[in-house]
């Protein structure tokens, strides 16, 4: 959105309202926008849970590529030291293969 040129805070109430509501789009959504980080579950403890679904999931022969991707993605932020961070952070991965910063802090 930001990138089109679109409001993020405009965007984040038109969605809130509809189907894709969500309590990470109430709640993080406003704090990666002031790119407030602190963490409420850190990536750390994430990739701890995330690590036991996949072996749960490898253990049943049952592929989840969309849990694998963003488990991967949480391990290029553990890598670059983010692990204390806020699983909100997970828009720092994302920002780096688009090229585009989201928010307005610094």
């Amino acid at each position: 959105a930001q990138k089109s040129g679109v409001d993020l805070e405009k965007a984040i109430e038109a969605v809130k309202g509809g189907a894709a509501a969500s309590w990470q789009l109430t709640n993080l959504a406003p704090r990666i926008i002031k790119r407030d980080f602190r963490p409420g579950f850190m990536i750390d403890l994430m990739q701890k849970d995330l690590n036991l679904v996949m072996g749960a999931a490898e253990a049943v022969k049952t592929p989840l590529p969309v849990t694998s991707f963003i488990h991967q993605m949480y391990y290029s932020l553990q890598s670059a030291g983010e692990g204390k961070s806020g699983t909100q952070a997970l828009v720092k991965a994302m920002e780096h293969l688009t090229g585009v910063k989201v928010g307005q802090g610094k």
